[in-house]
């Protein structure tokens, strides 16, 4: 959620509101593609524990929220929209090309909340840590404009590498305290090829590396 957004978004009980809203319907994710598993937990993959879900009255709200919309996850998107409808949030829909929701920072702007996915590679550690800081991440403009937040992030320049996990705990339980980033979904994929085929190897964000392929002779 875009918590710097001058808008409803930048209240906590509306994004509580909100929280508590995806949190009740959460388990309902797999009848909107049925690959997708409910993350009611973290967006880590070591830590299984959920974290606490905001009791809140409904807000008032003064205007609707922008909610961004895109073709990649329209079906996710339009599901959003329907529960948070149903709990009297009222919603007006931005469309965005992917190349707009990733590149032009202005028209993230322009909304107050939008499902963002997130590829972590093999290397969990160091993939948590890009996505809060790269120049694409969502979150990235969120923590520099939260002091707070700000200061968390600061943390990891002075932090060994081999520690950054407890970082990566504490950063994301920020997160969700806040309502600004909400575990949703996960989602594995696996490409399975034949025994034959020899030293395939995965790169950064599921990329096979085709290189130094061999077949394995029959004997």
């Amino acid at each position: 959620m875009n918590a710097n957004r001058n808008s409803d978004i930048s209240r906590q009980e509306v994004r509580d509101y909100i929280h508590s809203v995806i949190a009740g319907h959460r388990h309902e994710v797999t009848g909107v593609y049925e690959k997708m598993v409910p993350n009611h937990a973290s967006c880590l993959s070591h830590k299984k524990e959920p974290y606490p879900i905001p009791k809140v009255e409904r807000p008032r709200f003064y205007a609707p929220l922008i909610l961004m919309q895109r073709k990649w996850n329209e079906p996710m998107t339009n599901w959003l929209k329907e529960i948070l409808e149903e709990a009297g949030v009222p919603i007006e829909v931005k469309w965005l090309t992917f190349e707009e929701s990733v590149y032009e920072k202005t028209k993230q702007e322009e909304v107050d909340l939008y499902i963002h996915g997130e590829i972590f590679e093999m290397n969990e550690t160091f993939s948590f840590y890009y996505f809060l800081k790269n120049g694409y991440s969502p979150l990235a403009s969120i923590l520099n404009n939260d002091l707070g937040l700000k200061r968390q992030v600061d943390r990891y320049v002075q932090t060994p590498f081999e520690k950054w996990d407890e970082l990566h705990e504490q950063m994301e339980k920020l997160l969700i305290e806040k309502s600004i980033m909400i575990p949703l979904y996960h989602q594995k994929k696996e490409i399975p090829f034949s025994n034959d085929i020899m030293n395939i190897q995965m790169k950064h964000f599921g990329y096979v590396d085709f290189s130094k392929l061999w077949v394995r002779p029959e004997i």
